[in-house]
């Protein structure tokens, strides 16, 4: 008798913690939403909860992009193993539609001293789309200025191993201040993927980029080019702030002179989609750890249809309901995945091995 009741005890009060758990984790959630919901100006707050080791992974949000960004963050969830990736939006729409879609959004439209233009249908190479492109060294300087490493990657990549550990690794290798993808073997990074250290060296890069970013014919004080875009200005400053290194001794000789602030920059192999659309299978090839499908300069619906082409399309093609429900984003809830239901696309073979890059 005596044992009967205690095993009802434990059984009660097992039950007791187990339904407090759950409505714990029941407020947790919709604490959480408010709270990104009532602080998307609270640069400070956001990035602490983004933060994974002092790192925060970001991308530039806008309301066109919204199915080729649930592609790019279900490839950085999933196959990249990053859980919080802070999203910048400029104009009231995106961070509306950031938010509809569960993600970390930061209103970044106090950086700017103009209104832009976010649709999807902005033409390539247009004044509106140079200032843009503009927007991306704004939100990584106002995350270096608060010291925080910076992961960041254009919402047109997939990802297909660890992102963090990928891109900072080169950086504790070769002690280089910033990794990135060698554009086309030119010698300078591109800008859409690149991992920078919280330093002095890289916080002087970016007052040098943004800069160039305020410079052209009828630009005032705090407004943003329209004759060049952020790749063509980072190109410009090479040597002036940064160089590029390929050992550990190299890196240092460039930063070795604490009065000029030469940031060293580390460039690892092409991971651009060929321009012949070959086929390639990136995700078995130990050189790539993400696409970056630029091969197009036609506009999201191109990029989506390259990205399809090349098996690197993972939603339903109902994406209404996605959803990556704030922080429980790991479970990837309200969605189909393609892939998981088409095995018999031999393209279709993410995740990829989790064998070391030949470039780490």
């Amino acid at each position: 008798m005596n044992r009967l009741l205690i095993t009802c005890i434990f059984s009660c009060v097992a039950l007791h913690f187990t339904l407090k758990c759950a409505a714990d984790e029941y407020d947790l959630s919709n604490n959480f939403g408010r709270y990104l919901r009532e602080n998307t100006h609270n640069l400070p707050g956001l990035a602490s909860y983004a933060a994974d080791g002092g790192i925060v992974v970001t991308s530039i949000f806008s309301r066109g992009y919204r199915e080729i960004a649930a592609n790019f963050m279900y490839s950085l969830v999933r196959f990249g193993q990053v859980h919080r990736v802070l999203m910048a939006t400029f104009e009231e729409s995106s961070l509306l539609e950031c938010l509809s879609l569960g993600f970390i959004c930061f209103d970044a439209s106090g950086l700017l001293k103009e209104s832009l233009s976010t649709n999807q249908d902005i033409q390539y190479g247009s004044a509106q789309y140079h200032k843009l492109m503009w927007t991306k060294p704004l939100v990584i300087n106002a995350l270096l200025q608060l010291n925080y490493n910076v992961l960041y990657s254009d919402l047109d990549t997939v990802w297909f191993k660890g992102a963090i550990r990928s891109m900072s690794t080169p950086a504790l290798l070769y002690d280089a201040d910033v990794v990135g993808m060698n554009d086309g073997n030119a010698g300078y990074p591109n800008a859409g993927n690149m991992f920078l250290k919280a330093n002095n060296r890289t916080r002087r890069l970016l007052d040098s980029w943004l800069k160039e970013g305020q410079k052209g014919s009828g630009q005032s004080d705090g407004h943003l080019r329209e004759d060049k875009h952020d790749q063509d200005g980072l190109r410009d400053i090479k040597q002036a702030a940064w160089d590029t290194c390929n050992s550990s001794d190299s890196c240092l000789k460039i930063r070795g002179d604490e009065a000029t602030l030469i940031a060293s920059v580390w460039l690892h192999p092409w991971h651009g989609c060929p321009w012949d659309n070959s086929g390639s299978n990136f995700c078995l090839d130990t050189k790539f750890a993400y696409l970056h499908i630029f091969c197009t300069n036609q506009g999201v619906p191109a990029k989506t249809k390259m990205a399809k082409e090349l098996g690197l399309w993972f939603l339903h093609s109902d994406a209404a309901s996605i959803h990556f429900r704030g922080a429980r984003w790991d479970a990837l809830i309200d969605y189909k995945i393609q892939h998981e239901l088409d095995q018999k696309d031999p393209m279709k073979v993410l995740p990829c091995p989790r064998d070391a890059l030949v470039w780490t």
